[in-house]
């Protein structure tokens, strides 16, 4: 939910929750502009799309979030910005999925339900294309101590949930990710 707010916050949107009470549904209302009103008094334009960036390149992004919601919102987020995306909600399937999909990157959140998040990096690294994979790791801590375990386990970036979409656009635009 925060990812989307912040989405429809950037376009001058916004998101409103309602709900009569405890299993009587709920309601969500989005708004966004048309059209931002700083574009209204500029002469028009060419559209551009961030594929036709040449600086921007599409990359193949597997997400691994056992919160089914967070992963769906990033998913919904990354592809926007004109990714492919693969997701899965544990580290057994991510590494199902890293075979078949192949990744450039991979946002992993390190506590999964069947192994953490640093073993499963620890085992991407270790497969034919782990040199290549870019490994982010997705948690709710920014200690010190957390960075240094990202980084011991082969993550190239320690991002702190939930990330900042401008954060995680520069980490998934760059050519080489670094943290």
């Amino acid at each position: 939910m925060t990812v989307v707010r912040r989405v429809l916050e950037m376009h001058g949107g916004r998101i409103e929750a309602r709900s009569e009470g405890l299993g009587k549904g709920s309601e969500f209302v989005v708004r966004i502009p048309l059209l931002p009103r700083s574009k209204l008094a500029q002469p028009k334009s060419a559209p551009t799309v961030a594929l036709e960036n040449p600086m921007h390149h599409s990359r193949r992004v597997l997400i691994v979030d056992d919160n089914i919601d967070s992963a769906e919102s990033m998913a919904l987020l990354i592809r926007s910005w004109g990714h492919e995306v693969s997701m899965v909600n544990d580290a057994a399937s991510a590494l199902e999925r890293a075979v078949i999909f192949d990744p450039e990157a991979a946002l992993i959140d390190i506590g999964l339900p069947d192994m953490n998040g640093y073993e499963l990096a620890r085992l991407l690294r270790a497969s034919s294309n782990g040199s290549e994979l870019h490994l982010v790791a997705m948690i709710g801590y920014g200690r010190a101590e957390d960075r240094a375990a990202a980084r011991e386990a082969g993550f190239d970036v320690h991002l702190v949930k939930p990330a900042e979409t401008d954060e995680l656009e520069r980490v998934l635009s760059q050519g080489r990710l670094i943290s």
